[in-house]
């Protein structure tokens, strides 16, 4: 009598051949290539990779570094490969928050824009940069081109990214996630601005086509040598943070328009103000005028006097833009 296969080799059996009819159909279809592209699916949708046809896992999120043209996106950097991405540098500079020497690593803020978008960036007037909380600072680019500034993104002698402001009594100014620092020691006119253009907390940058003209700020004949060394003073010390008549940054309050800040203010609080903010109102975040500047006191009196004849002549302040050079006359 013939002996009958137990049930788990009828079972065994069925599974091998019905393998080898897979493998068989696929051998006569394609050949090996598809055998292999049918494993490797397979092995990928067990171990949870994403197979062929669907698209790649997003990057993960992080600081990132918008940089614009005329508002448009250009490139979006994640923070976290500026330094693969450019010659990252460690440099050491006399911050004017600290009042001390400080080491930062950064990259040199010409290269980044080389970087991005090429040397057509040479053609425009002005770099605006964004910060946390919506500020916005506006640099010209002949500034950029004339004195050495780096995008710094890590303090070395410490691991927290902030610098102690010594005008308010140490308080801890946040530089995350890109700091704006300028080579003062190798250029007395940099010290001279103080803080000017010593921008924490950076996100974006946008280059564009046109600039308020500071000559359309520059008093009219017959004015006094106040007023007119007032108008020099305030374009270096003022007009980066602020705007009067639409012209200068977007750091500050628009000092001009609709009522002048010289008629709602008054000047002696005005020039006390810029003496010591901070002695005026607790945690203002406006730095004082640079205390190492010669003849200050009559520099602040100057910046007044400005403000003053800026108040009662405000056709003479009206912001007109200033086009950025053509390519036939600009640097190639």
């Amino acid at each position: 009598m013939p002996m009958r296969p137990a049930p788990w080799m009828v079972r065994t059996t069925a599974l091998v051949v019905a393998r080898t009819a897979v493998l068989g159909l696929l051998l006569g279809l394609s050949g090996c290539e598809k055998i292999n592209k049918f494993i490797t699916s397979r092995n990928g949708a067990a171990g949870g990779e994403s197979s062929e046809g669907t698209e790649e896992p997003a990057p993960q999120a992080g600081p990132r570094l918008d940089c614009r043209d005329e508002g448009k996106l250009e490139v979006s950097l994640p923070l976290r490969n500026l330094g693969k991405r450019l010659n990252a540098q460690q440099i050491i500079v006399l911050d004017p928050f600290e009042e001390a020497r400080v080491p930062f690593e950064g990259a040199l803020l010409e290269s980044l824009l080389d970087n991005v978008y090429g040397r057509r960036w040479r053609l425009k007037a002005s770099l605006r940069l964004g910060m946390v909380g919506g500020q916005q600072t506006q640099i010209a680019v002949a500034d950029i081109t004339k004195y050495k500034a780096w995008l710094a993104w890590r303090r070395m002698d410490r691991p927290e990214f902030a610098v102690e402001r010594r005008s308010a009594a140490g308080q801890l100014l946040q530089l995350a996630p890109l700091y704006l620092v300028w080579d003062s020691d190798a250029d007395a006119a940099i010290r001279a601005r103080g803080t000017w253009g010593w921008l924490p907390a950076v996100l974006s940058l946008d280059l564009s086509s046109s600039v308020g003209n500071p000559a359309a700020l520059k008093p009219g004949p017959g004015t006094s040598e106040a007023t007119l060394r007032g108008y020099a003073e305030y374009t270096t010390f003022c007009a980066n943070c602020h705007t009067l008549y639409g012209v200068g940054g977007l750091g500050g309050p628009e000092l001009g328009s609709p009522v002048p800040v010289s008629r709602w203010i008054g000047r002696e609080w005005l020039r006390r103000w810029i003496d010591k903010p901070t002695a005026m109102r607790d945690r203002a975040s406006m730095p004082p005028l640079p205390a190492d500047i010669p003849d200050r006191a009559r520099t602040i009196d100057d910046i007044v006097s400005f403000l003053d004849y800026a108040g009662e002549h405000p056709l003479a302040a009206s912001a007109t833009p200033t086009a950025a050079p053509t390519p036939s006359s600009a640097e190639p």
